[in-house]
């Protein structure tokens, strides 16, 4: 587990979660990169956590994702909605002032999969399948930015090898989305 923290900044990275968060695969978006890259990166899991105090507002969320390599030159991504918000989770650190339910909405969804689409490169991105299968936040702090923010950082994260993904590395990247 890495943890970032500053005044108004909170950034937890997990390889899983403590207890799970996983969305329902009853609805699915998707889309494809072509172009990309085979690659001989392993099999990963990631869950990010993000607080970050904007203002009056306090944005929280809780995105994470499995990426599995393939052969090919395509990455398939794809991510979870379930717009019922589920069950409440006891651990997460970046929102300890409200209730933190699972749930995606289809509009945030939609706006990772945008955000990635505007992020990757595809020289920068391994051959797979990129899952997004766990999302929560704040009954208020949940926002679109946030998740936008999470799944570049997701992203990001994949064109590394996990030795290079220091706190430092989670400093500056965190530094350079909030930019």
């Amino acid at each position: 587990m890495i943890r970032v923290e500053r005044p108004h900044q909170t950034l937890i990275v997990r390889s899983t979660p403590p207890t799970s968060c996983l969305l329902s695969k009853r609805d699915v978006i998707s889309t494809s990169i072509k172009g990309t890259s085979a690659g001989s990166l392993a099999r990963r899991h990631i869950v990010i956590e993000a607080a970050v105090v904007a203002g009056p507002r306090h944005k929280n969320g809780i995105l994470g994702a499995v990426y599995t390599p393939a052969s090919g030159s395509s990455t398939e991504i794809s991510v979870r909605v379930q717009e019922e918000r589920s069950e409440v989770l006891d651990w997460p650190r970046v929102a300890d002032t409200e209730q933190v339910r699972v749930g995606l909405p289809r509009h945030w969804a939609e706006g990772i999969l945008s955000e990635i689409r505007s992020e990757a490169d595809p020289r920068k991105l391994y051959s797979g399948k990129l899952e997004f299968v766990e999302a929560a936040s704040g009954d208020v702090g949940g926002d679109l930015g946030i998740f936008q923010m999470l799944g570049k950082l997701v992203l990001r994260t994949l064109r590394f090898p996990v030795s290079a993904l220091t706190q430092e590395w989670y400093e500056r990247e965190l530094d350079a989305l909030l930019d």
